[in-house]
C-alpha cells in the first residue's frame, strides 16, 4: 500500500498507508527517517503562510514525489510526500546535529 505524509493542525505529522499513525511536529524542522533511506524535513510554516512545508533531505528508493501546497485555506494545508508500496517504518528525530 502506498503511503502519504502531511502536516495537520499546527502540531501533527500524519502518516497513512504502509506506515500509519501520527507524531508531533511544529515550526522547528523535524526530521523523519524512513525505512527506504528517505529523510524528510517537516515544519509548520512556509514563509509567512500557515502551510506545512516538507522538503527532501535525502531521497530513498520508495519516495515518489512531494506535492506542493501554496494555499493555506486548502483542506490539506500541507505539502504531501507520496511513497510507493513497501515502507516498513518511519522514525521522527526532533533533536539532531549534522556531523561534518
Amino acid at each position: 500500500m502506498a503511503t502519504e505524509v502531511w502536516g495537520c493542525s499546527d502540531d501533527l505529522i500524519e502518516f497513512c498507508g504502509d506506515v500509519d499513525g501520527e507524531c508531533g511536529g511544529d515550526s522547528d524542522e523535524t526530521l523523519v527517517v524512513f525505512s527506504d533511506g528517505t529523510i524528510l524535513g517537516v515544519k509548520y510554516g512556509k514563509g509567512p503562510q500557515g502551510i506545512w512545508n516538507i522538503n527532501t533531505v535525502r531521497k530513498g528508493d520508495l519516495l515518489s514525489c512531494i506535492e506542493g501546497c501554496s494555499d493555506e485555506e486548502a483542506d490539506r494545508y500541507s505539502d504531501t510526500a507520496l511513497f510507493n508500496d513497501g515502507l516498513k517504518w518511519a522514525i521522527r528525530c526532533r533533536d539532531w546535529d549534522k556531523v561534518q
